[in-house]
This record gives C-alpha cells, structure tokens and sequence, in this order.
C-alpha cells in the first residue's frame, strides 16, 4: 500500500531501517509501560501515567504491524493508541480540576490525542477505498491489551 498513515509515503526509507528504529522504539516503549504498569501496581503512579505511557507503545505497535502489511492490526493498535490517550486526557483533566497537574502535560496529551485521531481517520479512509473492513476496538479491548501486558 503507498499510502502510510503514520508518516510521509512521498519520502522513501528503506523498509529495514524502518523496521530497525520502529522495533527498538516499540521495544523501549514496552519497558516503559510495563514499568509504569509496576509503579502502578505499588501505587506510585496513577492511571493516568498508565494510559500516557500506553498510546506511545501502541503507536509502535501500530507502526510496525503497518510495516509488516498486517493493516487490519495495525487499525487496531491505532484505536488503542486514540483510546489511550483520549483517557489519558479524561484523567488530566479531572486532576488540572483539583489543581494537581502541570499545562504543558495536557497539551502533551491533547496533541498526542489529535495525532492518534488523525491517524485512525486516515486508517477509515483507505479501508473505505480500497474495500476493507475493519474491526473497532472497545474501551474493555484497551483494558485487556493493558491487562495482557500486566500479566506476570
């Protein structure tokens, strides 16, 4: 497919490189999650660190799974990425209310929203071109992905 939701089709990158730095991105963004799922868990962090830590990680996931031609995943870990990081904004939110967070962190998670957006729209788009359905994922898919990763 030319079109790539994620990125620029008009630049050419080899598709190893690409491979590369997206594997070790999303491989990173694991261990991040899965600390912030730790931190969690130990009542250091709060959900919403969680759910900020999330959509980067499945972006990546998104990423690769694009890369690899497997479009139907790659939607799905989009949705999970936008699912993520519209909570992430829910959860800002209802603390920026009780004065315990920072600004520059919403607008961090309210443009990270909107990119995720985007790129769930662009997914819509192409399926809706080239004739492919796409499964939606729910909230209660966001949680078992998180749950998955949880998992000891």
């Amino acid at each position: 497919m030319a079109a790539d939701p994620w990125g620029d089709a008009s630049i050419e990158v080899d598709a190893a490189s690409s491979k590369r730095v997206l594997t070790e991105l999303r491989d990173e963004q694991k261990a991040i999650l899965e600390k912030s799922l730790s931190l969690k868990q130990q009542g250091r962090v709060t959900q919403m660190t969680v759910l900020e830590c999330a959509g980067p990680y499945f972006s990546a996931e998104s990423r690769l799974a694009w890369l690899d031609g497997d479009f139907k995943q790659s939607y799905e870990d989009a949705q999970l990425a936008q699912m993520a990081a519209e909570n992430a904004v829910k959860s800002a939110k209802a603390l920026q209310q009780r004065g315990g967070y920072e600004v520059e962190e919403m607008q961090r998670n309210v443009e990270r929203r909107a990119d995720y957006q985007l790129v769930v729209l662009r997914y819509q788009a192409l399926a809706k071109q080239q004739g492919i359905e796409l499964n939606e994922v729910s909230e209660d898919g966001l949680v078992q992905a998180l749950e998955s990763l949880d998992a000891p």
